[in-house]
This record gives C-alpha cells, structure tokens and sequence, in this order.
C-alpha cells in the first residue's frame, strides 16, 4: 500500500509541501522526508475517512434518536 502512495505523489506536491513546512516549522525537509510525511498523511485519512456501512448508519440513527427523547 505504501509503494502504491509513494507513486501517486507527485515531484510538484512534494515540493509545495516543502515549502509549507518551511514555512510554518522553520525547518527544510529533503523529498524523501517530505515524501514520507505526506505518505503518512494520506495513510491516517485514508484510514479515517470512510464512508459508514449502511448498518451501522441505522445505529447510530437509532442511538441519536433515543438519546434525544431523554433530554
């Protein structure tokens, strides 16, 4: 999965993303630390930004209904 990252990000994405973080941390990152970073990134919202089963959905209707009779 890592490798298949590291080919979708391209050459001008890394160099943006090193001036970014130039910018705000004062501190010059070479390409593959930046590379690195960014592959983290997409890593952590890959696996945080899915889309939530229908099942589950009707959970947590059903869990904010009855949450908001008690109140």
């Amino acid at each position: 999965m890592r490798d298949f990252l590291f080919m979708q990000v391209s050459k001008e994405a890394i160099e943006e993303f090193q001036q970014l973080y130039l910018r705000k941390e004062g501190r010059k990152l070479s390409s593959k630390e930046a590379l690195e970073i960014i592959t983290n990134l997409l890593l952590a919202f890959k696996a945080v930004y899915q889309p939530i089963p229908k099942k589950d959905k009707r959970q947590f209707k059903n869990r904010d209904s009855s949450q908001s009779t008690k109140i």
